[in-house]
């Protein structure tokens, strides 16, 4: 569980201590829905990154399509995105 507030929440140590202390308190069914919560947070999370990476990913592709000369047509296939984004990204190649 600390690991997730201090991804998210940044904890310092004496913060972590009394989270630590509080959820020792709870009873276990509430501690176990803590966790559950949590996890669900934490995976959501990691969710949202590998989109990002992928979106990342597309973009480089996309742009290195474009260095290549490939029609926009072409690289809208391969990439996904959409045509308004590698019109962008043409005219910012073209600068």
């Amino acid at each position: 569980i600390t690991g997730f507030f201090e991804t998210y929440l940044k904890l310092n140590p004496e913060e972590e201590k009394e989270l630590e202390k509080r959820i020792k308190l709870l009873n276990p069914k509430e501690a176990e829905e803590m966790l559950e919560l949590t996890t669900s947070w934490h995976e959501k999370g990691r969710q949202e990154g590998r989109q990002e990476g992928e979106l990342k990913k597309a973009w480089e592709m996309a742009r290195n399509m474009l260095l290549d000369g490939e029609v926009v047509e072409k690289v809208i296939k391969y990439t996904g995105l959409e045509k308004e984004e590698i019109n962008k990204l043409k005219r910012e190649i073209e600068g």
